[in-house]
């Protein structure tokens, strides 16, 4: 049985929530000293000494809550697209190093579809994954919609941003062109929320430790993206993944979920036991962790075996289940 200590359930909620609400009052600080006069978290925080930034800031403040919330405001939408190209010569350019094909929904053609589906999928995965409130509560979430094709198909992608912590960015479009047909949209959403969050954890831990010891970005296989990454994206891809594990073990033991959430979940559980061993497996062989590095990675491997060990992924299709890129 797995005993929590640093990433996963109740006690470690309690170490990294203790981090967060250390960190968030040092952001505003540190932003005031640069000339900003915030006495609230957002994420934008560090751009409100920029123009349009204290507005950017004032509108995410609004926003938010204790809660996970989605951003449907055009004018905040438009506003943070252009803060995020500001300076470049793309889309997400300030916080993308390469160009990911991605922008800020702007269209509000989705909007009351986004509205309606993440309050429930957050929902949902507070239920499944009560620990996470904590977190939940401190961060006050924030889902900005963006678009993402490739080939001229809408895509599935979400990331974070270290910077930006609160803020998580996912695709709309594919949902719902996809999911929704399928009946597993909001079961879905919950595990991609599950994936953020679990790189808002590890980011969190960053701010203090640099979790990987030597060099790291020595090549890593990663469990999320199937290829070699540096290591200490190969420790956040374990870490989403295994954020995900619990999202789909939780969605398969609950009884408010659907046949289709349930069908959806068992199928990627049996994905993700493909690969999440194996990004296991190339993190210990490859890589050197420091003190808390080494407690998250071994945390993970317990993960690992307790879930597979238990066969939880037996009714599980590998085809009803869509890779996280």
């Amino acid at each position: 049985m797995l005993r929590s200590q640093w990433v996963l359930g109740n006690e470690a909620s309690k170490r990294f929530g203790v981090l967060a609400s250390l960190l968030l009052p040092l952001k505003i600080k540190n932003a005031n000293k640069k000339g900003s006069a915030a006495v609230t978290y957002s994420p934008w925080l560090s751009l409100a000494n920029e123009p349009g930034g204290a507005e950017l800031h004032s509108l995410s403040v609004q926003n938010r809550g204790p809660r996970i919330q989605p951003v449907v405001d055009r004018h905040y939408l438009t506003l943070l697209s252009s803060k995020l190209r500001e300076g470049t010569d793309r889309a997400l350019g300030r916080i993308t190093h390469v160009d990911i094909a991605s922008d800020i929904l702007v269209d509000p053609t989705l909007n009351a579809s986004i509205a309606t589906l993440v309050p429930a999928s957050a929902d949902l995965l507070l239920q499944i994954l009560p620990w996470l409130a904590g977190i939940v509560s401190e961060l006050g979430f924030e889902v900005i919609p963006i678009s993402h094709y490739r080939d001229g198909k809408a895509w599935k992608r979400g990331f974070s941003h270290i910077d930006y912590l609160g803020a998580i960015f996912l695709s709309f479009q594919y949902r719902f062109e996809n999911a929704v047909s399928l009946g597993h949209a909001r079961a879905e959403l919950a595990v991609d929320l599950a994936h953020e969050i679990g790189h808002q954890i590890m980011m969190i831990y960053q701010h203090s430790d640099a979790l990987v010891d030597g060099d790291a970005h020595t090549p890593i296989y990663s469990s999320v993206r199937q290829t070699l990454r540096p290591a200490i994206m190969a420790l956040h891809a374990a870490m989403a993944m295994a954020c995900m594990m619990e999202a789909c073990r939780g969605i398969l033991s609950s009884s408010e979920t659907t046949t289709k959430e349930k069908k959806y979940a068992s199928g990627s559980l049996s994905m993700f036991s493909k690969h999440q061993p194996l990004g296991l497996q190339s993190l210990r062989a490859g890589a050197r962790f420091t003190k808390v590095g080494e407690g998250i990675l071994s945390e993970l491997e317990t993960h690992a075996n307790d879930i597979f060990a238990k066969g939880s992924n037996d009714a599980g299709s590998a085809r009803e289940s869509v890779a996280y890129v």
